[in-house]
């Protein structure tokens, strides 16, 4: 399944940090060769100041303790020699804010530009005090000491004005180690207010570049959406709430549909938006398909029962070797087999069970178990003739008033969709680049 992995293309929107915890995971999935997946993460690191981390990797791939490259040991004494000089620099700013004067400044104070203006005038604060901060955040980020990097950032950005040039830097930076450090609540909350940046932001920046920020925004959001028990919501919010996002998608990185469609199948709150989804997959078919998508067209589209439940055995697989949605398989494929049911009900007005749980890969005592509570859950007019052993369903009936208000509430998204699909062909796709954090 090498040829699903979207580890290489999710890479090119992450920091480097970033990347390792998905490297990580393949290497022990035993998709790729252990030690090309080890070279990948010290290959990844190397532009890092986490040297200890890289020398460890290079042992644990030679075998060899006396081996380590000397540019590798030479790099680890500049670390070490760079850490004690900032942080000797950096000591004597920190100890400003101990002062109890300017402790009272900063408490009383709910304004960063206020705060700067009044540190400086009053307490003789100075600018490049600012970028020490910044670079000492920095410097603890390159090395892997996240906890400290994101109070650093966090200290920055209450003290510096809104308009300097570092803020938005910083936000990146803060909003990478929380996730790194797995604390989904306030990632979730610096993202948000990425997210509220470049929204606000897109009127005084090129298009292109808007793009760019809420496509590497969406990825990195990839690891609260998929932790954080609102974010199967936000994803959907996010990318079908209106078009900036979902352009951004179809432009960049058309591969997020896997994630969004995941999301979609496994939230029975947002399943309204399944024909939306549908409509956007069948457009970037031509730039991306998995078995996650084709399984979407298989049973929604080409109502195709067998295509669909062959489709599904790849989609476990897939979803057990993606970083993001391995803790989605049993709740994805519980999903997927509640459509297909409804999907064949809807269809048919008596189902054989004995057939049913052929489809399903149940046996017949389960599939009747199953079957029954969907119809619960569901709300489906049927029943069962467990003499027979077959479900009969009822006919519903669709009022006027319903079928128009199906046909009319997603005009707005779908002429989007559209209006999207006349610029790529004007215009053609642009490619985001990898760049840094703080």
């Amino acid at each position: 399944m090498a040829q699903y992995d979207l580890t290489p293309t999710l890479s090119k929107f992450f920091d480097r940090h970033l990347i390792i915890p998905l490297l990580e995971f393949l290497g022990g999935r035993g998709i790729y060769d252990a030690d090309q997946i080890r070279q990948s993460r010290i290959d990844i690191m190397k532009e890092t100041k986490m040297v200890d981390y890289i020398i460890s990797e290079y042992v644990e791939l030679t075998g060899d303790q006396d081996s380590i490259p000397a540019e590798l040991l030479l790099k680890r004494e500049e670390v070490l020699k760079g850490l004690n000089e900032r942080q000797q620099e950096t000591e004597q700013i920190l100890g400003f804010f101990q002062a109890d004067d300017v402790k009272v400044t900063v408490e009383n104070s709910n304004d960063s530009d206020e705060l700067y203006n009044t540190l400086v005038r009053v307490h003789e604060f100075k600018p490049e005090m600012l970028d020490t901060i910044y670079d000492w955040a920095k410097f603890n980020f390159e090395c892997g000491n996240y906890k400290g990097a994101t109070e650093y950032l966090d200290l920055f950005r209450s003290v510096a004005p809104t308009n300097h040039a570092k803020q938005r830097p910083a936000r990146w930076g803060k909003a990478a180690g929380e996730i790194l450090l797995q604390e989904w609540d306030t990632a979730l909350a610096d993202l948000n207010q990425l997210k509220a940046d470049i929204d606000n932001s897109v009127d005084r920046v090129p298009i292109t570049e808007s793009l760019n920020d809420r496509a590497w925004l969406i990825h990195w959001s990839l690891y609260v959406f998929f932790n954080h028990p609102k974010g199967k919501d936000l994803i959907v919010d996010w990318c079908m709430g209106g078009p900036d996002y979902l352009n951004a998608i179809q432009t960049l990185c058309p591969h997020i549909l896997r994630y969004l469609v995941v999301a979609i199948l496994t939230n029975r709150r947002r399943r309204h938006v399944i024909k939306d989804v549908i409509e956007i997959i069948k457009q970037e078919a031509p730039n991306y398909k998995d078995p996650v998508t084709e399984f979407v067209i298989s049973l929604f589209v080409e109502y195709d029962f067998d295509k669909s439940q062959k489709q599904l055995k790849e989609c476990e697989i897939v979803l057990e070797n993606d970083f993001f949605l391995v803790g989605c398989v049993n709740d994805f494929i519980d999903s997927a087999r509640q459509y297909i049911f409804e999907t064949y009900c809807r269809i048919h007005s008596r189902i054989s069970i004995p057939v049913l749980a052929e489809t399903l890969h149940l046996n017949a005592d389960e599939a009747e178990k199953w079957i029954a509570n969907v119809i619960r859950n569901a709300r489906l007019d049927a029943k069962i003739d467990a003499a027979k052993g077959e479900v009969l369903m009822g006919i519903p009936a669709l009022s006027s008033y319903q079928m128009l208000i199906e046909k009319t509430k997603t005009l707005a998204l779908r002429t989007q969709q559209m209006v999207n699909q006349v610029d790529k062909r004007v215009g053609g796709r642009t490619t985001a680049g990898y760049q840094e954090v703080v």
